[in-house]
């Protein structure tokens, strides 16, 4: 089959230069950092700022139910702990209070003088009428300096059923006066020391909470 080259032009090799392109700042069609951060940038005419835009995202209900149960644990270990130092305390407490006893008893018979426990006051210096700060022991006449002492309870209430002190005599046909019983008492339980006739403290334990307790 003859080849027609008349019918097929052939194409013309253009020799001129073209025309070199650079980049300018001005051919940035979109700055989306930029617009994002608030910045001022330079773009092309009739060109948007595109801001991405991050998909909202939220909680399932298993994440939910998750952080329910984490709470519901949480709470509970709360309230245990809560109820475990309030235990200790009131045990802590009677068990110094019972040792003091004890105590102020034996410096009466060894110095042979009359020794006096008391409410104390708010300055943790001397008696006083409430027994809410704590407690102060003293000989009963005059001041034993090194050996006098105090003791502040927390979290306790205690109470004494003869008034704000007790004291001790060294006559032994006078002991029969310091009959009578503390209470301490907070939202775990009662205790109660219960001084007989010799001196000797008896110590009661109450592990049921006491709702009527006053702290």
């Amino acid at each position: 089959m003859p080849c027609d080259s008349a019918a097929r032009p052939t194409p013309r090799l253009s020799l001129r230069p073209t025309r070199r392109l650079s980049w300018r700042p001005e051919h940035q069609l979109f700055a989306p950092s930029g617009c994002a951060r608030g910045r001022s940038m330079r773009v092309a005419p009739g060109a948007r700022c595109r801001v991405p835009v991050r998909g909202q995202q939220g909680f399932t209900l298993m994440e939910m139910l998750v952080v329910v149960a984490i709470l519901a644990i949480v709470s509970m270990i709360g309230f245990s702990t809560y109820g475990w130092i309030d235990r200790e305390r009131l045990e802590s407490e009677t068990v110094a209070l019972q040792q003091r006893l004890e105590a102020v008893k034996q410096l009466t018979t060894s110095t042979r003088r009359g020794w006096r426990l008391c409410a104390l006051d708010a300055q943790q210096q001397a008696c006083a009428s409430e027994w809410s700060q704590g407690y102060y022991w003293n000989v009963a006449q005059g001041d034993s300096r090194r050996l006098k002492g105090s003791h502040r309870v927390f979290g306790v209430s205690i109470d004494w059923n003869r008034g704000s002190s007790i004291t001790f005599s060294p006559e032994p046909w006078k002991m029969h006066t310091l009959l009578g019983t503390f209470t301490l008492c907070n939202d775990a339980g009662r205790n109660t020391l219960t001084i007989s006739d010799s001196g000797r403290v008896k110590l009661t334990r109450d592990v049921e909470p006491d709702t009527d307790c006053a702290i």
